[in-house]
């Protein structure tokens, strides 16, 4: 079976933004269910301090900016914004510059730590030096994969060796792994062991992963209980067919899209329209390098179909409670995890740096050989900062002061 082509080609500025948007309304939902079951005279206590709050960022702010209340006017006043970004992310040549401010660290895998075949220079020397330090670090993934699969990937061709507390990270934490642990407990309604799932895979070990949480595969839309995003390459059937939709191949997501869309032919619609929730357990919308769509693009394009999305991976909460949780276990039961004393490394500003922005983490650390080297001017995989003038105008473009990274570095180097 083909998979998606690995040409390399830019991400544009319309993908971003999508998943910027997308996550950005989830995140907010969340944060509202949250408040709903919150003490009535808490939430008074806590509306009259964010008014306040609000009051006296406006007023300190008033000379130097403009409402905002969408992306649009965010652009339109960027020239005013860039002045002051070079303040809010610190560009640095490497780890050890900032290093001692942090005791933990959390780390994207890929275009931070590894390209599709081997660590980058000086990746694994990083996580060395850390250790070294005494530093915890566990690795965060938005794979589909369970973490055995992504262990023995660490371990036989990455060389990262077995995780523990001798090793050079705790552990991983996946999207995959927290997305069946997420079916097996049950907690929501329908997306729980012993209903039928259509499953869009990844075209390894898709069936597998459905059977090992209790699900057994849909012949089709028409019978499916939810949807299961994982992959975008082939939509699996109980009967063991692997529909490859039109476009996978040449990386073209309009066609895609269309296939899906199709309100005779198309699951997605189809399933939408049946109100089948979607469980999506890769949050990303790009593969790093290409314009191969990922998963996260297979759930915004249900939301569009009126369909109820969940989403397990980077940026959203499970998978950093998971971390945290390893972190803790990591320091004993006589301390306390410091959220402030965490540091999110990754290479993509919508799931890695906002993740870890919302997530509480004390600082965020943008590599810029990845995802966005292109828009910031440096080749990537190679070790290039950015030109000051480069950051400012890519962070300006999108993401509030709030939401900038704590610091950027050309590489994970130390």
């Amino acid at each position: 079976m083909k998979k998606i082509k690995d040409d390399s080609c830019s991400i544009t500025h319309h993908h971003h933004q999508a998943t910027i948007e997308v996550h950005r309304e989830v995140v907010s939902n969340q944060e509202e269910r949250r408040f709903s079951r919150l003490p009535h005279q808490f939430k008074m206590t806590t509306r009259l301090l964010k008014c306040t709050t609000c009051l006296l960022l406006c007023c300190s702010a008033l000379d130097a900016f403009q409402p905002m209340s969408t992306s649009r006017n965010h652009r339109r006043r960027a020239h005013r914004l860039r002045s002051s970004i070079s303040a809010s992310a610190t560009l640095s040549s490497g780890l050890g510059e900032f290093a001692a401010a942090y005791d933990h660290y959390l780390i994207d895998q890929w275009g931070v730590l590894f390209d599709a075949k081997a660590p980058y220079p000086g990746s694994v020397e990083g996580l060395e030096k850390l250790r070294a330090d005494g530093k915890n670090v566990v690795l965060l993934s938005n794979s589909s994969k369970r973490r055995r699969d992504a262990v023995k990937n660490l371990v036989g061709k990455m060389g990262l060796g077995e995780p523990g507390p001798e090793g050079l990270y705790l552990d991983i934490i996946t999207s995959g792994e927290v997305g069946h642990q997420y079916v097996l407990a049950g907690k929501h309604a329908v997306i729980r062991p012993g209903s039928k799932v259509l499953l869009c895979g990844s075209g390894e070990g898709d069936a597998a992963y459905v059977e090992e949480f209790g699900c057994s595969l849909a012949s089709g839309p028409e019978d499916c209980d939810w949807v299961l995003a994982r992959g975008n390459f082939v939509v699996v059937s109980s009967a063991g067919e692997e529909t490859v939709p039109p476009g996978t191949i040449s990386d073209d997501f309009a066609a895609q899209s269309a296939f899906f869309r199709d309100p005779v032919a198309g699951p997605l619609a189809t399933a939408a329209k049946r109100g089948c929730p979607m469980l999506v357990t890769n949050p990303d919308m790009i593969r790093p390098g290409t314009n191969s769509p990922m998963p996260g693009r297979i759930g915004a394009l249900y939301s569009e179909l009126g369909g109820e999305v969940e989403y397990i991976g980077k940026p959203h909460d499970a998978v950093y409670d998971a971390a945290f949780e390893v972190l803790q276990q990591a320091v004993g039961t006589g301390k306390t995890v410091r959220k402030e004393a965490v540091c999110m490394v990754g290479d993509a500003m919508p799931t890695d740096v906002l993740g870890g922005k919302w997530s509480g983490c004390g600082g965020t650390v943008l590599v810029a050989h990845g995802i966005h080297a292109t828009a910031l001017g440096v080749k990537e995989g190679a070790c290039e900062l950015p030109e000051d003038s480069r950051l400012a105008a890519f962070l300006a473009d999108e993401y509030p002061v709030e939401e900038h990274p704590t610091h950027v570095v050309p590489a994970f180097r130390y």
